[in-house]
């Protein structure tokens, strides 16, 4: 009897560990997270806007991400919340970097992001620096996104990066080719300006006609903030399921015994 007694138990608390390993929730997450290519003349200001496609997993309750970019180009002045995050409460903007930022936003969970949305998270608010007429255009390079749901889970989706490029309107070219300039093509500005500028997109010599170089996106060594409530971690949430199964078992266990005892 002792040994059929203890077989149970040990059936009850196997069950109990297979349904303990099941996951909890799968891990937010959404088909696309990125932003588009942006352009705007120096001196000026120029919102580019960070957009989220097909929330899943969710809802989404936090969001964290880091973008990388030339501040000899562009520089980010300020954030303002998306539509899909008009109603969060926190919105943090970390600047101290050599090449890059770091946002961070949060809101509650009547406002979270539910399943299957679509729309802009943040709205980075640029202003065209162009330090160097020798550089003309910087990648906006995403890296290190972040969702986070109510349960305090963490999941990532792909980034969709840009690129930003300064504008400006260059002056007509003087045919006589004064001070050693040249106008290959004919079409009245000069190579040197056509080269920063793209004026002409069917001059070679011209971007978008020539690749931009490659930004080396900044080391992000500031740990990312918490965006939800403290919760237990998932190997804990994991766990505790096991811990009530065994107990359970064991106060059975216990009974059994108890029982059989009594009524001898």
């Amino acid at each position: 009897m002792i040994i059929k007694t203890l077989a149970y138990g040990l059936s009850i608390s196997a069950l109990c560990l297979v349904i303990a390993l099941i996951p909890v929730s799968a891990q937010p997450s959404a088909d696309g997270f990125g932003l588009e290519d942006a352009s705007g003349e120096q001196g000026t200001h120029v919102i580019v806007s960070v957009n989220i496609t097909a929330v899943k997993n969710g809802p989404v309750q936090g969001i964290v991400f880091n973008i990388a970019y030339d501040k000899r180009v562009i520089n980010v002045t300020n954030v303002l919340k998306g539509e899909l995050t008009s109603d969060w409460n926190v919105l943090g903007v970390n600047n101290d970097f050599e090449g890059g930022t770091r946002v961070s936003l949060a809101g509650p969970f009547a406002y979270a992001i539910p399943n299957g949305s679509s729309g802009s998270i943040a709205l980075l608010n640029f202003s065209v620096e162009r330090t160097s007429d020798l550089i003309g255009y910087s990648h906006m390079t995403l890296s290190d996104v972040e969702l986070s749901n109510p349960e305090g889970e963490f999941g990532t989706a792909a980034a969709r990066n840009g690129l930003f490029y300064v504008t400006t309107t260059p002056a007509p070219y003087n045919r006589s080719g004064a001070d050693g300039e040249t106008d290959t093509d004919g079409d009245g500005y000069r190579d040197r300006a056509e080269t920063f500028v793209g004026a002409d997109p069917n001059d070679t010599h011209s971007y978008p006609g020539s690749d931009a170089p490659a930004v080396t996106p900044p080391t992000w060594d500031t740990p990312a903030p918490t965006l939800t409530n403290a919760t237990a971690p998932v190997a804990l949430k994991q766990t505790w399921p096991l811990l009530i199964c065994v107990f359970v078992a064991f106060i059975g266990i216990v009974f059994y015994y108890y029982t059989k005892r009594k009524k001898a």
